[in-house]
């Protein structure tokens, strides 16, 4: 009997989730339609913009840039493994690309916002729990290993304006990403 009211409670809470993340998906949609009208440009310079172009050409399934929005995403798949918040070896060449990119001398006054993001699993892990008890702080954690690499690959902190980590429900659309 416990178990089944247990189910009915994950169960409305399953529900809840899934109206705060309609809920969310409009108000950004809504964001989205009233910024519009008052972005007049891109704020990179036209070098920096072909050169994020040219690595989404390079890293189609992994990185992608929308010079309309002055956004950057990596993809969940690039930079970490599940349960993890060490940056994969095979992603710190796109992310040493996109900090040289930002470290030029020609980008200026671009706040760089990081996003660490965890899904919704349950850290069950014992190893990764020890080190990262909840979402929360996977996606903290998360935020802080891409702040290091993009530092030590020359993108200077002035450009970093702030580190954000989330995890469900708050926003699960990509496991990591920088928004600038």
């Amino acid at each position: 009997y416990k178990r089944q009211q247990l189910l009915d409670r994950v169960q409305r809470m399953d529900d809840d989730l899934e109206r705060v993340r309609k809920k969310n998906n409009e108000m950004f949609d809504r964001q989205r339609a009233l910024r519009a009208p008052v972005e007049d440009e891109n704020p990179l310079p036209p070098a920096a913009t072909k050169r994020l172009n040219v690595l989404q050409d390079r890293y189609p399934d992994r990185f992608q840039f929308d010079p309309s929005e002055a956004r950057a995403r990596f993809s969940a798949d690039l930079l970490f493994d599940s349960g993890k918040a060490t940056i994969r070896t095979d992603a710190m060449k796109v992310l040493s690309e996109f900090a040289e990119i930002f470290g030029d001398s020609e980008v200026t006054g671009v706040a760089v916002f990081i996003e660490g993001h965890a899904d919704n699993q349950r850290i069950s892990r014992a190893e990764t729990r020890s080190k990262h008890p909840t979402n929360w702080h996977l996606s903290y954690h998360r935020a802080m290993a891409v702040k290091s690499v993009l530092h030590k690959s020359g993108m200077v902190n002035n450009k970093m304006l702030s580190l954000i980590h989330i995890s469900e429900p708050t926003r699960p659309r990509l496991i990591s990403y920088a928004v600038f």
